[in-house]
């Protein structure tokens, strides 16, 4: 009997590795063909039959790119600072924000609190494609079309809902014990929230700040729409000229996408475990 049971578990065991491996290797072959790409000259790119590894190594094209570009000469540097500036500046926005409204409704009863919270929820639910029109119409009205506050508010707004949810889950996990005892020694409530609440909710708005990041990092349909300038585009706007009517530059994409994805590697390199146990939080206590 024992033997039969070690033989399920290492059965078992090589299941899960097999399974794991080749998910693995479809996700990041992609990745790895275009990191591939990106030092292959432009003889190579298109190669029959196409080659994984590159016969001629090169770091012309990562020249190229910090150059402009062959496809149409663009501003990556000043494209990559922009991303990174709304980025930022929404993260701050997002965290700050549904901190707030997660402690009200975590730690406050009020009329209408269920409607409010499922209003929320709905708002996230609604496809962004449905709304790319009247939001569209919306920015233009109040002057933000072609600026970088149009997306940060934007971008923010989607994000809230959403992280919202989270801190509500995450505040309610904190004993309100501890509030009361800083109310006893002296801390008001906005002074108890800042002080004593916040630093043990810090995995919860790393988490809400990783999300907002990500989310506003990599945006394409809206920034398509609102941004008309090359000098105000973002990212994921700058690689969309690396792919022309008649031709596409795969290894000048390739290099971009290297450079693009710096940020979010770091991102999840440092805040891997926080943002999984974020999520488990909110969505266990919510």
């Amino acid at each position: 009997m024992e033997n039969i049971k070690k033989n399920k578990n290492i059965y078992r065991t090589f299941a899960f590795w097999l399974i794991t491996i080749v998910i693995a290797f479809i996700v990041l072959f992609p990745v790895v063909w275009l990191f591939a790409a990106s030092f292959k000259p432009d003889k190579e790119t298109f190669m029959v039959p196409p080659s994984f590894l590159p016969h001629e190594f090169t770091f012309d094209i990562y020249q190229r790119i910090l150059e402009g570009g062959t496809a149409k000469p663009a501003p990556w540097i000043l494209n990559f600072f922009n991303s990174l500036k709304i980025a930022l500046v929404t993260t701050v926005l997002t965290t700050i924000l549904s901190a707030l409204a997660g402690y009200g409704f975590a730690r406050y009863r009020f009329p209408y609190k269920f409607i409010l919270l499922l209003i929320i929820l709905v708002g996230q639910m609604l496809p962004g494609p449905a709304l790319l029109v009247p939001i569209a119409v919306l920015i233009e009205n109040i002057g933000l079309t072609n600026t970088h506050t149009g997306l940060i508010l934007l971008y923010t707004a989607f994000a809230v809902p959403f992280t919202t949810w989270l801190a509500i889950g995450n505040f309610e996990a904190i004993p309100r014990e501890i509030e009361e005892s800083a109310l006893v020694d002296g801390c008001n409530q906005f002074t108890a929230f800042i002080k004593v609440v916040l630093p043990l909710s810090r995995i919860g708005l790393i988490t809400t700040a990783i999300f907002a990041f990500l989310m506003s990092w990599s945006e394409f349909p809206f920034a398509l729409v609102l941004i008309q300038t090359d000098e105000q585009q973002t990212m994921p706007l700058a690689m969309a000229r690396l792919i022309r009517e008649f031709n596409v530059f795969f290894n000048e994409m390739g290099a971009v996408t290297m450079l693009f994805t710096i940020p979010i590697f770091l991102v999840f390199l440092f805040a891997q475990k926080y943002f999984i146990r974020g999520i488990a939080a909110g969505a266990l206590k919510g």
